[in-house]
């Protein structure tokens, strides 16, 4: 459902953080 998707991109933010930290703040921004 929603919330397994919703833990998938904040999963996802998590690991891309690590490497780029602008971009990923842009894309927590929406």
């Amino acid at each position: 459902g929603n919330l397994i998707k919703a833990i998938g991109i904040m999963l996802y933010n998590t690991l891309t953080r690590r490497r780029v930290r602008g971009s990923t703040e842009l894309a927590t921004a929406e």
